[in-house]
């Protein structure tokens, strides 16, 4: 009897708790929802004062390019204007476009078939079936976004960076387990592939990644201030990363935004290889309903961005616990907008939104 007395109380007390968590629940997702349906109606401005309203040592940097000027603004708590372009973000996924025109480069270069698929330069089983390097850097590989390795256990409980302590060759080993076939798969975000294609450029220039996106960015892109976070952390807001972590190509560059305004002005002027990053080759079909909501549109991919069609814009965002960014631009009016932001992506709204709409007002202005 008094077994049963307890197990009616534990489970009156589980329901009450698990109705509790699903008002909760229900409760936040409807907020969630209200606050997405507000944002269409912004302006840039509104964005900025929002996301920043009370928000101490909050610093998002916005860089203009427009009419050949470049505008710098930051903003601090409460939309308040600051003078501190020097800062320096974690810039995340972003690096991936580096990695990205780096490969561009050599194929440009060397004449580099960029549809001949990895093993023609990996030592992988010769019995499966791998693909190119465009589709790597278009994320239509057939890879996931990531697959779980050990050391992603202890990430979980003392780490930000999911993919710290995962080496090259547990890459290499898992690549060779994946059962690919011979076909198109459709655009499905790959920070595995990304990580693949690290390992093609290391094969191609015969040295390390770090060896060889640390030249380009100093001598040939002239980024003063934009290098890779591999090492002790100069802040404790930045992700942890080792030089022998295989996702590195995925997401460890840190920079300012002078150096990424820099960038993106490369990218609007060059007519040789980088132009050749833009280039479509792929459609992306199902895109997201919340995101096309908030105006993130993601039409096609090319090498190494996404493309928005109907505005005719090239951009790609980046994300870690502590920062978000966004580069986008159109290359017909020679205009870019640069978003970096030292709050996470779920922190109000995100760098990706505010850059768009930034970047749509200055083109439709």
């Amino acid at each position: 009897m008094i077994k049963n007395q307890r197990k009616r109380k534990i489970i009156r007390l589980f329901l009450v708790v698990f109705g509790v968590f699903l008002m909760i629940s229900i409760g936040l997702f409807v907020f969630i929802n209200y606050q997405m349906s507000l944002i269409p109606g912004m302006s840039f401005m509104d964005m900025i004062t929002y996301t920043t309203k009370d928000q101490k040592d909050v610093e998002i940097a916005i860089g203009i390019i427009r009419d050949g000027e470049i505008e710098i603004r930051v903003y601090g708590e409460n939309g308040e204007l600051i003078s501190n372009e020097a800062t320096t973000f974690e810039v995340g996924s972003l690096t991936k476009t580096f990695t990205s025109a780096l490969l561009c480069k050599i194929s440009y270069e060397n004449d580099l078939d960029l549809d001949q698929p990895i093993s023609t330069w990996l030592d992988l089983p010769n019995e499966n079936h791998y693909p190119s390097i465009k589709q790597l850097l278009s994320h239509t590989s057939g890879y996931r976004n990531f697959y779980f390795e050990s050391p992603m256990i202890s990430n979980f409980f003392n780490e930000d960076n999911d993919f710290y302590n995962i080496d090259k060759q547990s890459v290499y080993e898992r690549m060779s387990k994946i059962e690919l076939r011979d076909r198109d798969y459709d655009f499905k975000y790959s920070n595995f592939g990304m990580a693949v294609s690290g390992l093609v450029i290391e094969a191609l220039y015969d040295q390390t990644y770090q060896e060889t996106i640390e030249y380009y960015l100093e001598h040939e892109l002239r980024l003063e201030n934009t290098y890779l976070n591999i090492g002790q952390p100069t802040s404790s807001q930045y992700w942890n990363w080792k030089s022998t972590d295989a996702y590195v190509p995925a997401g460890a560059l840190l920079s300012t935004i002078d150096d990424m305004v820099h960038y993106a002005s490369i990218h609007l002027h060059d007519d040789s290889y980088l132009s050749d990053c833009h280039q479509k080759v792929h459609e992306v079909q199902n895109q997201s309903s919340r995101h096309l909501k908030m105006g993130i549109r993601v039409d096609g991919v090319s090498v190494g961005w996404m493309i928005d069609e109907i505005d005719d814009i090239i951009w790609h965002n980046g994300a870690t616990t502590n920062y978000n960014s966004y580069l986008g631009f159109h290359k017909d009016s020679q205009t870019a907008v640069v978003v970096l932001s030292n709050l996470g992506p779920n922190k109000r709204i995100p760098a990706t939104v505010i850059g768009i709409r930034l970047l749509k007002d200055l083109l439709h202005d």
